[in-house]
């Protein structure tokens, strides 16, 4: 295996997905991964396709659950913060990062932040017979402190259910503590 013109780290993991499926025999066992909100997209998003798409794709079932904080902390290296949040020290724990923040707001996100427990991490599933995601495309976009845009590629996939089926809320969690 060899990533001769891969480019991006969704296509060089959905290649090794595949591998460990035809080579290694494992086609029909569950694969598990804790992957970003665009990469866990099943279809790409800005122009680059995404992990979960290239599976689509490749005729994998796939199902992903977005994880989306609201009122937490994270703890997050200093450099991947717009320059005027940064404090000393190499980490810091911030807010700044909530699916309703200061650097990215995701669309529609209040709607399940309100319902969510607080102190608690709630699945909302999506695909439900009645859940308004399946006629409708909340959670999907995504904008950026400094203007940028992050919105789903395939212009024939209509609602939140056709990106992905459940999403994880984080309510009022503390930040990790670097060991």
């Amino acid at each position: 295996l060899y990533a001769d013109n891969v480019r991006t780290r969704d296509a060089i993991s959905a290649r090794l997905v595949l591998f460990f499926q035809n080579e290694l025999g494992l086609k029909e066992e569950k694969f598990y991964g804790l992957w970003g909100y665009t990469h866990v997209l099943q279809a790409g998003t800005n122009g680059s396709k995404s992990l979960a798409g290239l599976l689509a794709e490749a005729g994998r079932r796939v199902m992903t659950m977005p994880i989306l904080f609201a009122d937490s902390k994270m703890l997050i290296h200093r450099k991947y913060l717009p320059f005027m949040f940064r404090k000393k020290g190499e980490f810091q724990q911030t807010k700044l990062l909530n699916a309703d923040g200061h650097v990215f707001r995701t669309d529609g996100f209040n709607d399940l932040g309100t319902l969510a427990a607080a102190n608690q991490t709630t699945l909302f599933r999506l695909d439900a017979p009645d859940s308004p995601y399946r006629c409708s495309l909340k959670l999907v976009k995504m904008g950026g402190f400094t203007g940028t845009k992050m919105a789903p590629n395939d212009p024939k996939r209509h609602v939140t259910t056709d990106f992905f089926q459940y999403v994880f809320v984080v309510k009022n969690s503390p930040a990790l503590t670097v060991w």
